[in-house]
Formats: C-alpha cells, structure tokens, sequence
C-alpha cells in the first residue's frame, strides 16, 4: 500500500512538471508569434505614422493639431509594439512613448524635439527589426 502511495506520489510530481513544461512552451511561442507574426505589421504602421510626423514638422504653415495629431499617432504605435514585446525590448518603446506624451501635454511644440522623436522612432524600429531578424534566424 505504501507503495501506491509513493508511486502516485511520484506520478503526480511528474504531472506538475509536464503542466508547467508546457505551460513555459505556450507562453515562449505566443511571445514568438507576436514578435514575428504581428510586430512587423506594427513596425510598418509606425514608419508610415513617423513619416506623416516628418512631413508635418517640415511644414512651418501646418497646424500644431497636425503635428500633435502625428506625434499621437506614433505614440500609440509605439505603445501597441511595446505591449507585444518583451520586458528587455519594451522598455525604449514605453520610454520614448513617456516622453511624446509630456510633448503633447507642453505648451510649445518645438521642431527639433519632433525631430528627434522621428530619429528615436526610426533607430527603434530598425533596432527591433534586426532582433526579429535574429530570433527568427535563431529557431
């Protein structure tokens, strides 16, 4: 009797591992799906609203409501992609994100910090770019 009790404890010790053996697998393949399947569709709408940035601060007669308008648009892109990524890579994207928002909530919208907003946008789409290029050469 003692021995069924050793062996079903046994058993369910091994039962507690597969669970959270694929427990780990699900959740390292949902990361790799949305990294590889749904951030690059991201990335392509955040160079598109970037550009629309760019344009908007070049043009000295465009209304400050276009560049905010743009400025949002990036910022929410940024913070959809964040959400997609892990902790290590979300961190620029929440950051950058952190800091458009004070932009908006400013009472002057300088063109120079609009500019670096773009170049920051662009540098962390190419930077995420190559590291979705890297995990899928990985696997």
């Amino acid at each position: 009797m003692e021995t069924l009790a050793f062996l079903a404890n046994i058993g369910s010790l091994v039962g507690l591992a597969a669970t959270l053996w694929t427990a780990w697998r699900a959740y390292q393949s949902k990361r790799y799906y949305l990294l590889v399947g749904r951030v690059p569709e991201q990335l392509e709408t955040l160079r598109a609203h970037a550009g629309d940035l760019a344009r908007a601060n070049l043009d000295p007669r465009r209304p400050r409501s276009d560049v905010l308008g743009a400025l949002k648009q990036v910022r929410v892109t940024l913070e959809s992609i964040a959400d997609n990524l892990g902790r290590s890579e979300r961190k620029a994207f929440t950051r950058l994100a952190r800091q458009i928002r004070q932009i908006e909530q400013a009472d002057s919208l300088d063109a120079d910090t609009v500019s670096r907003v773009w170049a920051e946008s662009q540098a962390l789409a190419s930077r995420i770019d190559e590291t979705i290029q890297n995990r899928k050469f990985a696997r």
